[in-house]
């Protein structure tokens, strides 16, 4: 799109808005600074020409100019982001603006970046003049771009309560023209913002709500898998417990059954001898391997 030409708006500074004033000296200073860094480079380039060392630059604002030759200013002061011949015009719309915003009980001020609204409720805002590429032009080598700037502004509005906004010079409608569209947009994203805020309060915390309802279900699900788990260990372990009871009972009557059959081979066994001694120690052998007696004591109490 071909560069556009747009009158800058006649200033009465005697009216300007504080932070006008404040953004407008920032720049002046930020425009000295940059003569200088050019005057310094003049200087370097000649020393170089006649042989002389190359020297540090005292001061170095390089970050504060963006492409096309646009000035980004200072942290503190109004986000107007423009050239120096679109400059006079960009303040005249923000003062405009300013004072818009204020008929409506709104405000603007600049602790960092720019904001705009009432209370905690704000939009970011920055005043930006617009850059196009060269036309015709290629990508160097280095992969850097030719801008040029076109003299048309935008405004735009970010991190707001409600969705972003944006007005800009137009073919048939400057920006001027929209400001009172825009300081109606603020307006009403400012009014709806409680609402808007008791509705995504309202949304968290029923989101919230069913994340802690879920937890907890799947926390209780959880105890009682566990629980069930548990309890199928524990009957496992009772059945294992329950066979090896019954294990010794079958070797204690197996032992008894022995002790019968040695007796019945040994025919008369008198009192007191070494068979009957023996028959003895087998029998207290076989009552102590003997689970059942100790289980008559606890029936209740399960095999172990």
């Amino acid at each position: 799109m071909a560069t556009q030409d747009f009158e800058a708006a006649p200033t009465d500074r005697a009216g300007e808005h504080p932070l006008i004033r404040r953004t407008r000296q920032a720049l002046a200073k930020l425009d000295d600074q940059i003569v200088d860094l050019e005057r310094q480079r003049e200087e370097m380039k000649e020393r170089v020409r006649r042989g002389l060392p190359w020297e540090i630059l005292r001061g170095v604002f390089d970050d504060h100019r963006k492409e096309g030759g646009v000035i980004a200013p200072f942290p503190g002061t109004l986000s107007v982001m423009v050239t120096l011949a679109a400059r006079e015009r960009a303040l005249a719309v923000m003062n405009a603006l300013i004072q818009l915003l204020e008929e409506r009980q709104l405000r603007i001020w600049a602790p960092g970046v720019t904001l705009v609204g009432r209370g905690k409720y704000t939009f970011v805002l920055r005043l930006s003049e617009i850059t196009e590429k060269e036309p015709g032009q290629r990508r160097s080598p280095m992969g850097t771009i030719e801008w040029q700037a076109t003299g048309r502004l935008r405004i735009t509005l970010r991190e707001g309560p409600v969705g972003d906004f944006r007005i800009r010079d137009e073919a048939e409608l400057s920006i001027e023209d929209q400001l009172s569209t825009l300081a109606d947009y603020v307006q009403q994203a400012i009014e709806k913002a409680p609402e808007l805020q008791r509705r995504r309060d309202l949304a968290i915390r029923a989101q919230r709500d069913e994340a802690e309802r879920s937890a907890a279900f799947r926390a209780e699900a959880e105890r009682i898998e566990a629980e069930h788990q548990r309890r199928l260990s524990e009957e496992a372990a009772r059945r294992e417990d329950l066979m090896d009871e019954m294990a010794r009972w079958c070797e204690s009557e197996r032992l008894r059954a022995y002790v019968d059959a040695v007796l019945g081979h040994a025919g008369t066994v008198e009192p007191g001898s070494a068979v009957d001694q023996w028959a003895q120690w087998a029998r207290d052998v076989a009552d102590a391997m003997d689970p059942i007696p100790k289980r008559l004591e606890k029936p209740s109490e399960g095999p172990r």
